[in-house]
């Protein structure tokens, strides 16, 4: 170790009072260092003034003296005092501040502050020990490197440097610590002649971007001049007068450029993924794109992330898009807009210990991601659905409260369904009665009764999605609250019988019924005739019905109150039987049986004023008035219309089981399976109906086969009434079976259902084989590794508008079996048997297999099929969804493909980076495929 400051202290000397100090202290030093080598790891002190006869105020430094000691280090180490040099081989070191440079060959030259760096060749002409520059985050290597200390300034030759995902690779750059007044910034600057940009990490990199002049400011900003494009060594004729290349770590606001440069027969030349992105703060960032074409077409994207640690996550997409096509026939054009909202939010656990707030929203309007997507999962997904929480608890009390929206829709049809707000209130079973101290120690009856309470208020809406937001479907607004209590019991029964009486009462409040009208008027097929003399004459050709209904609501307040009774008994039984030889060992039958009789009153009296009529003719002849609810289509539903019922409902829930010998077991070698997990029959006897009192008696059960691969349900009705066939429909009859073919029963249908779904590896999981280990490409980690580091900021892969495909790596897979490891497949088959005209008919009502999945094809390959699925029974594909995947290093190819609408996506583009820009896409979209026809 040398401290420099000592050595010009001795060369400049300092104040006549200290002179003969100096004199001898700088006789020491010149004695220390004469020495032909110094012992590795030599520290070299500076003079210690004796504070006896001198005071350090008195003794002036020279201007040229460095701040700090620097310290060095080799395996070898020769001074040469008389050029000022130190010469270090092997390993050598040198750290001044935050400042280090390694190589394998060092010059440090203490008279002019400066230290020159190169590497060696070794036997095989290689270069070992490049040397390394490293300044706070700042870390290069080059092939030699020359720095002042003092002006901190330096040359390296040959040399490539990395800022964040940019690599520099320099013949000869001009480095600067601090070149900017410490009074603004204090940025390092390198400047860099006859440079190559590039993302690639190769040492011979794949493509970059060439240019004569290039300036770093480190976790800054990368400016570059008059350049041009450079891929394997081949300079192309694509140039930019300039560039600026953001390098600064975590949040940035700025321009967000297009991603894919598209033209569309239909729809033009067009811009995708243009836009702003705001870094908002640390925990929230937005981003603004747009998608532009010029035949009038524009989209426009919103999209948010959010995060606060152990509090909340969630992200924000918002649609709209303005599609504008032209009919090759007409000319004329025509515009179709569509809207979309995705939000997922999720409360974490430990953000409060009683309240949560989570859940997510997915709407949209003219079939929007259809429209706009051509994958498998947006054509074929018909059914969308939200559904936001915010649930409260009450520590210690039985309470807790609840508010939600949901939201349903089918964008086929375009009914939408929305509930909010959503409000309930809720109060657990208590039991009022309980003593909290018993003197006899026992339990009395009524201890055991409790009682619990429910509240809901409710807000619906049923609309078209084209008419959501319009006054009249706020007109069509259903609002209510209903509320309800329950009080039971549970009692044991002769040991084996749980027995459980219960009441029940409801009251819902309508602010809105029902009121139908009749219009006596008949109503007519007429026909418009001519006459001769040029006038219109109206011919009646026939007479379609003698009136019509009307029907509105009226708003007002209407309670519906019911209420019922009941009581159930429970038990079970158990069979068992043992062997004590062969492969069964034993076989148990359980039986639950469950009994229950309950009371409901008629609601159909007039004394409730729950039902009403209107006329259906306007002849009194004919006139046969219609009864109906007036809370029908209402926010509840209705009572019911059966009427008075004492009814007594049975069940059976039966459950077999076995146990066999296994000899590959020998610890345990008596193994347990499941041979019906649970066959249920069940009906009920209604003793207060005048006719029909038994109902259809209903059996079904399910197998798990192979270890639940594939899934058999059966269900069959069964019916004690004989029945009449009208219009291809049976009609019970008040018959029974017995009286008219002497058969206890009558089949009704019955439906099997054959579910089956697997993957490779399941099925060798099953088989008992090992799956192979299989590690991720290192590109896809290091891409893991960059989402786990950051949970904002601007994300290479991601579009606001969801219009670019997914960018995943490929997977090195080690051996043929695993090709299909993560291929699944499935296939379902539902038989349906039932009688008509007399004659059991069968048929297969759905018949179909599906495959989805990726098959890693080698380790930069891939084949993904998205889906690919036949329907037997229209002997059709369904929408095939096909793609595959390249890796090319720094770069990646892909193609997707969905023949069904003609449409495909082909690219070759510059990996997720800084540079990514580079995208050479080709695609025809969902509106080039009906352009022109």
């Amino acid at each position: 170790m040398l401290f420099l400051s000592s050595v010009l202290l001795a060369q400049k000397g300092i104040n006549k009072k200290e002179k003969v100090l100096s004199e001898k202290t700088t006789n020491q030093t010149i004695e220390a260092v004469q020495k032909d080598t110094l012992p590795k790891n030599e520290v070299i002190e500076p003079p210690t003034p004796n504070l006896k006869t001198s005071s350090l105020n008195q003794i002036n430094l020279s201007k040229d003296t460095l701040n700090a000691k620097i310290e060095y280090n080799a395996d070898f180490q020769r001074l040469d005092n008389v050029n000022k040099r130190v010469l270090l081989v092997g390993n050598g070191s040198v750290k001044y501040q935050t400042l280090s440079i390694t190589a394998d060959s060092i010059i440090f030259d203490w008279g002019k502050n400066e230290v020159i760096a190169t590497g060696r060749r070794d036997s095989l002409g290689q270069l070992a020990g490049i040397p390394q520059f490293t300044d706070k985050e700042e870390s290069f290597t080059a092939n030699k490197i020359r720095y002042n200390f003092k002006t901190q300034k330096g040359i390296i030759y040959d040399v490539t440097t990395q800022e964040n995902d940019l690599f520099v690779h320099s013949g000869r750059v001009r480095y600067e610590a601090n070149a900017i007044k410490k009074d603004t910034s204090g940025h390092d600057v390198a400047y860099s002649a006859d440079a190559l940009i590039t993302t690639c990490d190769h040492e011979h990199p794949h493509f970059g971007i060439r240019s004569k002049k290039i300036k770093v400011i480190p976790n800054k900003l990368v400016v570059v001049g008059p350049s041009s494009l450079e891929i394997a060594g081949i300079k192309l004729p694509v140039g930019l007068p300039f560039g600026f290349f953001p390098i600064t770590k975590g949040q940035r606001s700025g321009v967000l450029f297009p991603r894919d440069y598209e033209f569309s027969e239909a729809l033009g030349f067009g811009l995708s993924g243009i836009g702003y992105y705001f870094a908002l703060g640390e925990y929230y960032d937005l981003s603004i794109t747009g998608d532009i074409f010029t035949r009038g077409t524009w989209r426009l994207g919103v999209a948010s992330q959010y995060k606060k640690r152990y509090k909340f996550r969630g992200n924000l997409n918002i649609r709209y898009s303005h599609n504008v096509t032209e009919d090759v026939n007409t000319g004329i054009e025509s515009a179709q807009k569509s809207f979309a909202v995705i939000w997922s939010h999720n409360q974490d656990r430990s953000a409060h210990p009683s309240q949560n707030f989570s859940g997510g929203i997915n709407f949209q309007t003219n079939d929007d991601r259809s429209r706009n997507f051509n994958d498998a999962n947006s054509v074929l997904n018909t059914q969308l659905s939200s559904n936001l929480n915010y649930n409260r608890t009450f520590p210690g009390k039985p309470y807790n409260l609840s508010a939600s929206l949901t939201h349903s829709q089918n964008t086929r049809t375009r009914d939408v369904t929305i509930s909010f707000p959503k409000i309930n209130f809720n109060m657990n079973r208590v039991t009022p009665f309980k003593r909290k101290i018993r003197k006899d120690g026992k339990e009395r009856w009524y201890e055991k009764i409790g009682i619990d309470y429910r509240f809901e208020g409710l807000a619906r809406v049923n609309a078209k999605d084209s008419v959501l937001f319009t006054q009249e479907t706020l007109e069509n607004l259903q609002y209510g609250t209903q509320h309800s209590t329950n009080i039971d019991a549970n009692f044991k029964l002769f040991k084996y019988f749980n027995v459980r009486p219960n009441a029940r009462y409801s009251e819902k409040w309508f602010f809105k019924t029902l009121k139908r009208s009749f219009d006596t008027t008949p109503v007519v097929d007429t026909i418009t005739t001519t006459s001769p003399d040029g006038t219109e004459e109206i011919v009646t050709y026939d007479t379609l019905s003698y009136g019509t209904q009307s029907e509105d609501f009226v708003n007002g307040f209407q309670p519906l109150r019911e209420f019922s009774a009941g009581i159930s008994v429970n038990t079970q039984i158990f069979g068992t039987m043992k062997f004590k030889k062969g492969f069964i060992r034993g076989v148990r039958h359980v039986i639950r049986p469950t009994f229950s009789l309950n009371y409901t009153p008629d609601y159909t009296n007039d004394s409730w004023g729950y039902f009403d009529y209107v006329d259906t003719d306007s002849r009194a002849e004919e006139n046969n008035p219609q009864r109906y609810s007036i809370f029908q289509n209402g926010i509840y539903s209705g009572p019911s219309s059966a009427g008075k019922s004492m009814a007594l409902t049975y069940s059976f829930a039966n459950l077999f089981e076995a146990k066999y010998f296994s000899k590959k077991d020998t610890i345990n070698s008596i193994k347990k399976i499941k041979l019906i997990d649970n066959l249920g029959i069940g009906g009920s006897y209604n003793f207060a109906a005048d006719s029909l009192n038994f109902s259809p008696i209903r059996v079904n059960t399910a197998i798990r086969l192979f270890k639940n691969i594939s899934t058999v349900s059966f269900n069959a009705t069964f019916d004690p009434y004989a029945s009449n066939e009208v219009n291809g429909r049976h009609q019970r009859t008040n018959t029974f079976m017995w009286e008219k073919e002497r058969k206890l029963l009558r089949f009704d249908n019955f439906t099997t259902t054959v579910r089956t779904g697997f993957t490779l590896a399941r099925i060798k999981e099953m088989l008992g084989f090992k799956n192979n280990d299989r590690k991720s490409d290192s590109r896809q980690s290091r891409g893991q590794q960059r989402d786990n580091e950051t949970a904002f900021g601007r994300s290479s892969g991601q579009n606001p508008l969801g219009g670019r495909e997914e960018r995943n790596s490929g997977v090195d897979d080690n051996g043929a079996s695993d090709l299909f490891s993560d291929f699944n497949i499935s296939h379902n088959i539902v038989f349906r048997r039932s009688i008509r005209d007399g004659k059991g008919v069968t048929e297969i009502t759905t018949n179909n297999i599906a495959m989805r999945g990726t098959l890693n094809l080698s380790e930069k390959w891939k084949l993904t099929v998205g889906n690919i699925s036949y329907d037997f029974k229209s002997q059709r594909l369904v929408y095939p969804d096909l793609s595959f995947y390249r890796d090319l290093h720094c770069w990646e190819m892909g193609m997707n493909w969905q023949p069904e609408r003609g449409t495909y996506a082909f690219f070759i583009r510059v990996k997720p980076s800084s540079l990514d820009f580079l995208n050479i896409p080709y695609n025809k979209n969902n509106f080039d495929t009906n352009f022109g026809r």
